[in-house]
């Protein structure tokens, strides 16, 4: 079974490097099907061996043009208060040299964020719509509860109770403290528009899911031994729930003038 897979493997691989993928909008003007136009293209230029296949879109129609141009003259100087980036609140303890351990960001929502194991220099990619600081304590406790309460958890949480095994069965205090905190550094890689992003929560546009997905499968085309993610994280649904925004409109300078 396991030699049938690779050749499997293998099949798929070699057809994969002779695959070319088009993506079109669907339209009545082309006189001569696209199809039958690259089959012709393929054969002219003695290219036979290259296999194609193709998928369709349809293309933004003028009352969609509209809907989104008006939306966004409508929320231009709108500010949603739930989602608003905040100062930095970390205790002085809990900083390396003084500094914020997120580069003052600690306290961003809607986020993707990257962490990078020191010890073995693999990288996680996640997302929330919480600060990224608590989402970090969470990943935290997921190995503290994957370590001695032997519950299952992501990835995430998986490797890090593997590399802490090695250690002399420290307090837990402290493992989800100081030894955590130092074995990891965090960078955030993108934050999203908290009007339109949250639009999209629960649905399969949801934007926060997909950056999340496009920053994986970056990585695991650049150096695939370095990715700590599962391919769960990949295909999974979106996990993000949607909320009521409290809304705060910035008076613009037009309006202050003409008061």
């Amino acid at each position: 079974m396991f030699i049938r897979d690779k050749g499997m493997s293998k099949q798929r691989k070699r057809n994969r490097n002779r695959s070319l993928f088009f993506c079109i909008g669907h339209s009545n003007a082309w006189t001569t099907p696209i199809h039958k136009v690259i089959n012709d293209l393929k054969k002219s230029h003695g290219l036979e061996w290259i296999r194609t296949s193709m998928s369709y879109h349809r293309f933004t129609n003028l009352r969609e043009m509209f809907m989104g141009d008006l939306s966004r003259k409508l929320t231009n100087d709108v500010i949603s208060t739930e989602f608003q980036n905040e100062t930095c609140n970390c205790k002085p303890g809990n900083k390396k040299d003084g500094q914020c351990r997120f580069d003052d960001r600690c306290r961003n929502k809607l986020v993707i964020y990257c962490i990078k194991c020191i010890n073995s220099g693999k990288e996680y990619v996640g997302a929330t719509q919480r600060n990224v600081k608590e989402r970090t304590y969470q990943h935290f406790t997921d190995v503290m509860r994957l370590l001695y309460g032997k519950r299952k958890s992501d990835s995430y949480a998986r490797h890090f109770a593997n590399e802490f095994q090695n250690f002399a069965h420290p307090s837990p205090f402290r493992l989800n403290g100081d030894i955590q905190r130092n074995s990891i550094e965090i960078s955030i890689i993108w934050q999203g528009n908290p009007i339109s992003t949250v639009k999209t929560f629960g649905t399969r546009h949801c934007s926060l899911c997909n950056r999340e997905r496009l920053e994986i499968l970056k990585r695991s085309r650049e150096s695939p031994e370095k990715l700590i993610n599962s391919c769960n994280e990949i295909y999974g649904a979106c996990r993000h729930k949607p909320r009521f925004h409290k809304y705060h409109n910035s008076p613009s300078t037009d309006d202050s003038q003409g008061g």
